[in-house]
Formats: structure tokens, sequence, C-alpha cells
């Protein structure tokens, strides 16, 4: 009876919640709100209905009502499923993990014996990472429930624990632990699934017990693992290199490779084990053995100890290759190429054993040349032909194509052959010592052959990249490549031009809008970068490996409003993927993936540490303070961020690079590329930028911090704090940015490289030096006010620098090239007159406070304390009005440059000639491909157009709203 009755109470209370549910579920917050309190009226006590209703209160906004229910609800410690599952999603919503262990933990000491509560405890532990406490309840699990995986919870839970303590004690103390308990499973006989051999397996090798492992897999428990028998295979091969029994995995890899010819990461472990045994004495092999080679069978039974022996074996897996007829594959070519670089870089001879390098390329080429493929296959390998034999190898490689040079293709096998004669003559760098006019010729001959190649490449799938449109691109790269070295900006629109032609036909092809991505970013075209942005539909992962390409330049065409909004898409994912990390931990738990829950958790790691993740939230918050147009407004501006002034709470040593900078597809010369070195210098650069931007934002945060109530409290009245930051703001000094090369993929310099070694600088420093100076004369009103008129003096001084430095470069703006710097030095000068802004807040409320009454305690202290403000109020207000003045100038000398661009100047006949030649040369045959481009290049300058116009009114938008926020310091 008595289970009946819970029964129907539990159907009862279900039919109840089910319209909250469904308001919640619809959105109608409000509507879910009633209906709770029509539940609560019949029945108070229905804890999961209250929890309904904090979560609707919180989704509508009232996270302080919400957390006032839940505390009430939480005091009664609450045992039923649904209550703390709701409870779960609120404060899952509100980020308060460490809550969630809190009310499962109280519910496990109501019901200690309750299986889904622990294991809600458990998973709980895991969102907020606390293994200890994991490894507790694991074994507590399987204390009431005797069942494997509740042990082998607590078992990766131990083995978790190594994340926390110094390495030698996780070797000494955690990982010993955790394989005793393993071991204690196996001789009960307990071990069942593979997931809990592979386990085992991680936690010997962890401990590098790597003989122990290898006992392991080809022992009993090894034939639990069948979820992937090759994997076990390359996995025992792994370990006996590990074990440094080179010959056995040799023997291994050479076996592997005798069941899959084309599997390339066997071929690498084959060398890597061969050069290993290289020059090695082996007791076994004795004069017989060295003659029984010559008998073919006997090559996979025997080791390869020299490049003759692996050459020998090369050879072997090539002829079994050529067997293969029209199915050949392609890893036992480029298997030679790769023993002949190792020769090379070894200063070996590789022609006395694999010949003619040059030879080896075409025997690739020939049967390859017709693939997409071909050029990413062989790439790595052309730096090993001769500069001087480059011409010679193209003719060879031209061999194999049907057609004679001017002839266009009929198929597009051939056309897809020409193309990879095209890459790789650019990569041999046969087109870098072109004219001018050749390289214009040869865009000409490319475009002409991609306007033929529509006419046989049809694509059925809109999603897939035609073949010709690498001619568009390798035309593309020309012209960058001419824009850079020549300086010619006509060279980067017409790139821009016959790139938006090609993105027409080919929609999805992702190179396309990279390359303009990043032209319309050299140039300072913000708008016209966002809608190419847009284009890309980056999301997820790419928001953190691309998100460089775009966020760090935007708001260095003006579009400050704009890049804000991408910062804030971008943290939204960061915080997005805590959340979703944290599922997937879970979800790992559950079904046994052991070896995936590393992965997760440094997955999640690298994220938290992404740089770009810090840049994002550096940048949102110094936007935000770009913003506020009164003195009001900026204090909730700071109140809302989540910043103290004397703590630098970011664990700069541990940030991650994960930019793609491989992201645009190149095929210039392997000395043009980006080196580790470089990559590695333009991330501690990105560091560098991101220390003084934090440093700046923690500056204002400061002299914030000075109009609060002094205190003994280290971030209290900010005695020394500001001072301390000034000193080091004044000292910091950012790496030198490389020089400009033509590698695509090469970072563009960042505004913050524009502020460095300008005037912005000493102009902040200066303004905050006065706010300290006048937090002084607050705490000693008959202090000296020399030192703050003079740095009102210095400061006036300064930001007439800064301004002059905007105009001169708007006014002196008359190319293509220098449109971004100007865009940037009027962004910079805006930013620093708002941080000016910002302060002159700070500063009347410092001095004001003084004069606002006398002290009633005798006429000569009000005298001495009266005397000098109005010097300071006086020389505050014809401050207010020095930077009025020249943001009023700045407003001016912007209007002057939108008033220009506005105009089709000589620079935009410049910019159509090129095209218009192009039709007049083509005219004999009404090409209206070419008429097109023509429209194209004549649109694109239009787009240009309209994205600095669009520039500048937001930067006179700007402009306008801190004129007015000048003025009210000046009434």
């Amino acid at each position: 009876m008595a289970a009946n009755k819970t029964h129907v109470d539990s159907v009862v209370a279900e039919r109840r919640l089910r319209p909250i549910y469904d308001w919640l579920d619809n959105g109608n917050y409000k509507k879910a709100i009633q209906e709770a309190d029509k539940v609560l009226k019949k029945q108070p006590d229905f804890l999961c209905a209250k929890v309904l209703r904090a979560l609707a209160f919180l989704r509508n906004g009232k996270e302080d009502t919400c957390d006032s229910i839940l505390e009430s609800v939480r005091s009664e410690v609450p045992v039923d499923e649904p209550t703390l599952q709701a409870m779960t999603i609120a404060y899952r919503e509100m980020h308060r993990f460490q809550n969630i262990c809190s009310i499962y933990a109280n519910a496990v000491q109501k019901e200690p014996n309750s299986e889904d509560l622990l294991t809600h405890l458990f998973m709980a532990y895991v969102r907020v990472g606390d293994f200890k406490k994991q490894q507790q309840t694991a074994m507590a699990l399987y204390k009431i429930r005797n069942k494997n995986p509740y042990y082998f919870w607590g078992v990766m839970s131990v083995v978790m624990q190594t994340r926390e303590v110094p390495e030698n004690m996780a070797r000494s103390v955690v990982l010993p632990l955790a394989e005793r308990m393993v071991v204690k499973m196996i001789e009960q006989g307990k071990v069942e699934a593979e997931q809990e051999v592979q386990l085992y397996l991680m936690i010997l090798e962890m401990q590098d017990k790597i003989k122990e492992a290898l006992d392991v897999l080809n022992g009993p428990l090894g034939e639990k693992i069948v979820s992937n028998l090759g994997l076990v295979h390359t996995k025992k091969a792994a370990l006996l290199a590990r074990l440094d029994r080179w010959k056995e995995a040799h023997m291994m890899y050479k076996k592997l490779l005798r069941e899959d010819l084309d599997r390339w990461n066997y071929y690498q472990e084959y060398f890597k084990t061969s050069m290993k045994l290289w020059n090695k004495v082996e007791s076994e092999r004795t004069s017989e053995a060295e003659h029984s080679r010559e008998q073919t069978d006997k090559l996979w039974h025997i080791p390869d100890v020299c490049p003759k022996e692996i050459a020998e074996f090369l050879q072997l897996l090539a002829d079994i290759n050529l067997e293969q007829g029209s199915k050949m594959f392609r890893a036992p070519f480029l298997a030679k190429l790769e023993l002949f670089r190792f020769m090379t870089e070894k200063e070996l001879n590789p022609e006395e054993l694999l010949g003619d390098v040059m030879e080896l390329i075409n025997d690739y080429f020939v049967p390859f040349g017709s693939k997409p493929c071909c050029f990413s296959d062989l790439q790595i390998y052309l730096p090993l032909v001769p500069s001087l034999r480059a011409s010679e190898l193209m003719n060879k490689l031209s061999l194999s194509y049907d057609l004679t040079e001017n002839q266009l293709p009929e198929n597009k096998y051939q056309m897809q052959r020409h193309i990879n004669l095209t890459k790789i003559r650019r990569s041999l760098g046969l087109q870098e010592n072109l004219s001018s006019e050749d390289k214009i010729s040869l865009v000409k001959e490319l475009l002409r052959r991609y306007d033929h190649g529509a006419s046989i490449d049809q694509v059925a799938n809109p999603t897939d990249f035609p073949i010709h449109d690498a001619y568009v691109l390798i035309a593309s790269h020309i012209l960058h490549e001419m824009s850079i070295n020549e300086q010619k900006e006509d060279k980067l629109v017409e790139a821009a031009a016959i790139l938006e032609h090609a993105l027409n036909h080919s929609p999805s092809n992702f190179h396309f809008k990279l390359l303009l991505l990043k032209i319309y970013s050299m140039i300072g075209a913000g708008n016209a970068a966002q809608s190419t942005y847009e284009l890309l539909d980056i999301k997820h992962m790419q928001l953190d490996s691309l998100g460089w390409l775009h966020c760090a330049h935007l708001s260095s065409t003006g579009l400050v409003s704009l890049a804000s909004a991408h910062c804030e898409a971008a943290l939204k994912f960061f915080s997005a993927n805590y959340s979703d990390s944290l599922d997937h931990l879970t979800y790992s738990y559950k079904y046994g993936s052991f070896l995936k829950i590393s992965e997760f958790v440094e997955f999640r790691d690298r994220l938290h540490n992404s740089h770009h993740y810090t840049r994002c939230s550096v940048e949102r918050m110094l936007s935000e303070l770009l913003m506020p147009s009164t003195h009001e407004q900026a204090l909730e501006a700071i109140g809302r961020m989540d910043i103290t002034p004397s703590d630098d709470n970011i664990a700069w040593e541990k940030l991650r690079d994960n930019r793609d900078l491989d992201v645009i597809i190149s095929f210039d010369p392997k000395k043009k590329h980006l080196t580790p070195e470089q990559m590695e210098q333009t991330f501690l650069r990105e560091v560098e930028v991101i220390k003084l931007r934090r440093l700046q934002l923690r500056c204002l945060a400061a002299a914030f911090d000075l109009l609060k109530p002094a205190s003994g409290d280290a971030n209290g009245s900010c005695d020394d704090l500001l001072p301390r930051l000034i000193s080091e703001l004044s000292v910091m000094n950012l790496p030198a940015f490389p020089a400009p090369t033509t590698e695509l993929n090469y970072p563009i310099k960042s505004r913050t490289d524009f502020i460095h070694g300008s005037r912005h600088l000493p102009a902040f420093v200066r303004a905050l030096q006065l706010a300290y100076q006048l937090s002084e004369l607050r705490r000693d009103p008959q202090g000296n006010d020399a030192a703050a008129l003079n740095s009102m003096t210095k400061v006036t001084e300064e930001i007439s620098q800064v301004c002059n430095e905007a105009e001169e470069s708007l006014d002196n703006d008359h190319s293509l090239l220098m449109r971004r710097s100007a865009l940037e030095t009027a962004t910079n000068s805006f930013e620093t007159l708002s941080f000016l802004a910002l302060l002159c807040g700070v500063y009347k409320n410092l001095v004001q406070p003084a004069a606002a009454g006398p002290s009633k305690k005798g006429k000569k202290k009000k005298e001495a304390t009266d005397q000098p403000q109005p010097k300071l109020i006086e020389s505050l207000t014809k401050l207010a009005k020095h930077l009025n003045d020249c943001c009023s100038r700045l407003l001016e000398s912007v209007g002057r440059w939108e008033a220009r661009v506005a105009l089709v100047d000589k620079l935009n006949e410049h910019l159509c000639k090129w095209s218009l030649d192009e039709a007049e040369e083509s005219d004999r045959g009404g090409d209206e491909q070419n008429k097109r481009r023509d429209q194209m290049v004549v649109a694109v300058v239009a787009k240009l157009r309209h994205s600095y116009m669009t520039s500048a009114k937001e930067l006179q938008n700007l402009l306008s709203h801190r004129c007015k926020h000048f003025e009210a310091y000046i009434s």
C-alpha cells in the first residue's frame, strides 16, 4: 500500500509540474512563475515547484531572487531526483558547480546507500575536478554495488590525481597505488572489459614500465582488446621501440607494411627503427644471412640496418606496388623520396643508391600528376632539387602533359596535371625573378585558363571546389606578392576583384574567403573584411584557431563596437566550451572511455589558457570603457568588471598558442614559409601586447579606486598601487615587429603595435600621474599643487601631439596602403581621449570634495584648505576644454577624410585601369567573363569606399559622444 501511495504521489506531482516544464521549455518564464505560484498555493512545501520557480526567475534575469529561493530549498536537504536535477540545472546555468556537489553530498548523508545519489555526486565531483573526492565516492559506490565500472572510476580518479602533485610523488605514490588497485582485480579474475585493460596499460606506461605493458599485451589480458587489432600491433611495435628493442620493432613494422603498403605512419616508424639499427652489429646476422638478401622472400625476415638495405626493401615494396597496375599506392613512391631527404640531411650520397631526385619526383608525377593530392605530397621534397636544375625538372615533368604549353586542356585530368605543374613551378621559385610585365602576363594566362576550366569542370555538389579554382588562387598570390614587393595598391584590388568574381561561382571555397579577409584587413577595409568573415561561418574551435585573423584587426578600422561584439561572441564560445567539456568528461566515465578523459582535460585546459581567450577578455573590458559618456556610467562599467588592480591573476607562463598559422594555402618556396622560430616570436610578442593592454586596464581600475575611502587593505585606497603600475607601464617595451613579408600566413600588425612607440602611452602615463597627485592633495589639502599643475601642462602637450599625429596621418592619406594606418592612428587617438575622459571624472571627484565646504574648526583651517582649490579647478576646466578642442579637431579631420574617400579620385580611376585594359585586349572575342571581372573591379572599389565611409561614420559618432563627455566637465 505504501509503495502504491508513493507511485500515486509521484504521478500527481508530475502532472502538476508538467505545465511549468512546458512554459520553461517554450521560453515563457513569466507564465512558468505563475504556474509555479499556483502549485505552491495548493502545496506550499513542494520543493521541486520552488526550484522550478527559481529557475524561471534566473532565466528572466533575476539571479538574486533565484539564489535566495535555492538557498532556502538547499537548507531543507532534498533527496528526491526531480528537485535535485532542477537545482543542478539552475546551478549549472549560474556556473556554481561546487553547489551541485554540496546538494548531492547532503543528500548522500541522508541516504548513504542510494546508488543514484552517489553516482550523481561522483559526476558532480568530476565537473569540479575534485579527484580525491571522486575516488572516495567511487569506492563508496563499489562498496554498496559490487560493479566493475565503479571500481575503475576510482582507479581513474587516482590516476587523475597525478595532475595535482609533483612528478616524483606521482611516480612514487599515486601511480603505484593505481597499479596495485588494478593488480588486485587481476588477481581476483575480475577484469572484464577492454577499457579496463587499456587503463592498466596507461598506468604502466605512465610509470615507464614498458616491459610489463608489453607482457600485458602478449598475455591473456591482451586478448580482451578486440575492437581494433591493428592498434594492438602498432602498440606492441611502439612499446618495443621504447624498450630499445629496435630489431623486433623494426621487423614488426616491416610485417605491418607487408599488410598495408599505403600506411605512411608505418613508413615513418620503419625509417626511425632502421636508423637506430644503422651501423650496429647484430650477433645473429651471419655472412650467410648477408648473402640471403639476394633472395627476395628473405628481405621480409631480416632487418635493414643501413641505407643500402633500406633502399633494397623500398624497391621490393615498389615492385609489389607496380603489380597493382592502375590501383597503385602513393606511399611506396614517396618513401624513396623520404629516404633521399634523410640521406641528404646526413650529408650522404643518395644518388648512388636511389638515383637522381628528379627521376624520383618524375616517377611519382607520371601516375599521380592528375590527382589533387600531387602537389601537397611533393611539396616537402621539392627543396631537394638544386635551384639551377629547377627548369630541367619542369621540362621533364612537362613531358607527361599531353598538350603544348599554350594549348588548353580538354578534360579535367589534363587540367589538374597542368595545375600541379603550375604549383610546382611556383614552389621551385621559377616565378620569383619574372619582371612585373611577365607576372601580369602570367596572371592573365591563369585567368584565361580559369575561364576555360568552367566549361569542362562541372561540379554537381555546391560544397565541392571546382578544380580550376586553383588558377585564381595562384593568380591572386602573384598579385599579393607584387603589391608588397612593389608597394602597388592596385594589385591588391585586382586580387580582391578576381577572388570576389571567383567566389560568386564557387561560394564554398574557403581559400578565396581567407585570402580576401587578409587583403581587406591589410588595407583597413573593416566592413568588407567583416562581410567576408561572415561568409566563412567560423564557429566552435575555429573561433580560437582562426579568430586572430579578424578579431585582432577589426578595431584598427574604427569599428570599435563591432570588434567588441566579436570579442563577446568568442568569450561565449570559451564559456560554453568549458561547460560542454564537463559533459564530455562525465560521458567518458559513464561509458568507460578512460583513455579519453586525460585528452578532454588537456583540451579544456588548452582552451582555457588560450592567448586568444585572454586577449578577447582584456579587449572586451577595454572596449566597454570606451562607451560611457558620463562619470556615473564609467563607475558602473568598472563595477561590472571582474578585475582587481593589485592582482594580475593571469597565468602568463601557461598561455597557449592555438593559432592556425598554416590556414591560408601557399605555393611559395619553402624559404618563404613561416619557420617555428618565427611562429614562436610572433606568439611571444602577442603575449607582450596582451600584457600591455591588461596593464592599461589595471591602471584605469586603480585610478578609479582612488575615489574609494582610504583603508588599510591592500586593495583599498591604492596609496602605492597606482604609482607601481605607472612605473610598470612606463618601462613596458614590446619586441620589435618583424619586417613585412610576402608570406600569406604572416600576422598583420595589430593596433597595439601602433600605440607602442607613439605618444599615446606617454599621454596616458601623464594622465595617470595627475590622478595620483590629485589624490595626494585630497589626503593632504595643504600640500603643494605645483606638481599637479605641471602634470596638467604635460598632459596638454602630450595629447596635442597625439592629435597632431592623427590629423597628419588622415590628411596625408593618399594611398590605399596607407589607409589602414590612418584609421588606426585615428582610432588610437580616440581611445586615448576616451581614457582621459574617464580620468577627468576621477580628477573632478578628487578635487571637488575638498572644495565642497569649509572646515568648521576655524577660519585659518578653512583658508588653508580652500586656497589652492580654485586654481586646480580652473586648471582642470582648461584641461577639459583643451581635450574637447582636440576631440573636435580630430572629428573634423575624420570628416575631411570621409569626404575625400567618398569621391572617385585618381586612385580609383587607376584601380580600374588594369581590368579595362584586359577587356580591350579580349574585345575581339567578346569575352563575357572579362566583362564581369571589369564590373567586379568597380564593385570592389565601391565596396572599399563604403567600408571606409562606415569606419568614418563610426569614428565620428564615437568622437561626438566623447566631445559631449568633455563638455560636462567644462560647465
